[in-house]
């Protein structure tokens, strides 16, 4: 027997879409409902970094005295910059893939954000013209060795691939000490051992004083320049190796080292050469202290490319990708660069850095 209309007059509403057609509806809405939680945490992505740059450009140049909260901020500023180029590949990846689920403002705004991030690795290939030396030059090598390097045949061949003037080291050990003795000493006859972070030594051919003037700083010690004169013109070399801020404790001493050459350079009446492993990018606010008075790395005015420096050995990928360079040598005017390279490896978590200075006409 059929079945007809109900008392009513209305017909049974059954149903006759197959069961696939509605597998489909709930995959297509489970998989826009994945892409709509994707595309949200990209906008914070966005959002997170965009403020983190605002932050890092209020701090610029800010070497001051500061502790708790505010030296907790200025570490996140201090590493985002130090990694800035690293932030900006994610952000650009984070881009890419909004585009891809088709949230195409997002993506734009995610895209730009990396553009402005990239910018100044951008200018870096830029090729420089630094002013033209007028007079003799100087041509500076400056390497941290590393204290557990024992690759003693690519210490000598770095040095020798670049006969330089002056050799500026880092983390001598007993056993690198006399590696260098053994092989330049005769060359470089002209000895200093600074007193700093991991031992040291400065190597010269070209003959070089030991200042004997004192500066007070705030930690209370001194800084010793070695003082060459390049055609009757005296400039005072310190050579350095500053904190690794790996805590915040010694962020806030790297800080207090800047306030230091920024005493000094107030009172040092010579051009200055800040030569060494700063750890700390061209980016970070500790290095814009020094630009605003006046000091330019010689990679900034000679240099070519993202002149990267350092990658931890136990993650060998790190150092192929752009922006980690801590190593510096920064001069002062009339002090002017001719050129800027990064050396060959020897053996060390740092590559070498190898700049010819002297004075602008």
């Amino acid at each position: 027997m059929s079945q007809g209309p109900d008392e009513s007059g209305s017909h049974l509403n059954v149903s006759t879409d197959p069961p696939s057609v509605g597998r489909a509806s709930l995959k297509s809405r489970i998989r826009q409902f994945v892409f709509d939680i994707v595309a949200l945490k990209i906008l914070l992505l966005g959002i997170i970094v965009a403020v983190l740059f605002l932050v890092s450009l209020y701090f610029s140049g800010d070497v001051s005295e500061v502790q708790g909260t505010k030296l907790r901020i200025v570490a996140v500023v201090f590493f985002f910059r130090v990694f800035q180029y690293h932030v900006a590949a994610m952000v650009l990846v984070a881009a890419l893939v909004a585009l891809l689920v088709r949230f195409r403002k997002i993506g734009v705004f995610a895209g730009s954000l990396a553009l402005v991030l990239f910018l100044p690795l951008i200018r870096s290939y830029v090729p420089k013209s630094p002013a033209p030396i007028g007079g003799p030059t100087l041509k500076i090598y400056s390497a941290n060795l590393y204290t557990r390097n024992r690759d003693g045949e690519a210490v000598i061949r770095s040095i020798r691939a670049e006969d330089p003037d002056v050799i500026v080291l880092m983390e001598v050990t007993s056993w690198s000490y006399d590696l260098l003795m053994r092989e330049f000493g005769q060359t470089y006859p002209n000895l200093h051992r600074p007193f700093y972070n991991g031992g040291g030594v400065v190597m010269s051919r070209v003959p070089f004083r030991e200042d004997a003037r004192v500066v007070r700083l705030p930690g209370n010690h001194t800084r010793i320049p070695v003082v060459f004169n390049l055609g009757g013109k005296e400039l005072a070399l310190y050579p350095v190796h500053l904190l690794s801020p790996g805590k915040l404790s010694l962020i806030a001493e790297h800080r207090e080292q800047m306030r230091e050459f920024l005493e000094i350079a107030s009172h040092e009446r010579r051009p200055m050469v800040i030569v060494g492993d700063c750890n700390m990018t061209p980016l970070t606010p500790n290095f814009a202290a020094l630009e605003r008075v006046g000091f330019r790395s010689t990679w900034q005015l000679a240099g070519f490319g993202a002149g990267n420096t350092w990658g931890p050995r136990w993650w060998p990928t790190l150092n192929k990708l752009p922006g980690v360079q801590i190593d510096q040598m920064l001069i002062h005017p009339p002090l002017t660069a001719k050129s800027h390279h990064v050396g060959l490896d020897t053996g060390s978590d740092h590559r070498p850095i190898v700049a010819e200075i002297g004075f602008a006409k």
